[in-house]
């Protein structure tokens, strides 16, 4: 758990840290969650969200960046603001 970033204020750390636990291979890693939960964060501001989701990108099928997306939106839509 020393990946997670402390000490930062703001929600788009949290939605950050829980990218970072998705995507984490010592976990049930779900590249999925980790992107739809790094595209939040850079959605909120925070700019490693978008570097990750770029990685991440490269990783994933359409189909699967194409769940993620449809599944951040479903997140957005149900937490407006």
């Amino acid at each position: 758990m020393g990946r997670f970033i402390y000490g930062l204020s703001g929600f788009a750390v949290a939605l950050f840290n829980l990218g970072l636990l998705h995507s984490d291979p010592g976990h049930e890693r779900n590249l999925v969650e980790a992107y739809k939960w790094f595209s939040l964060a850079a959605q909120r501001g925070m700019d490693e969200g978008g570097w990750r989701v770029g990685r991440l990108s490269d990783q994933m099928t359409p189909a699967q960046i194409a769940e993620a997306q449809r599944k951040a939106r479903a997140w957005l839509a149900q937490n407006p603001g």
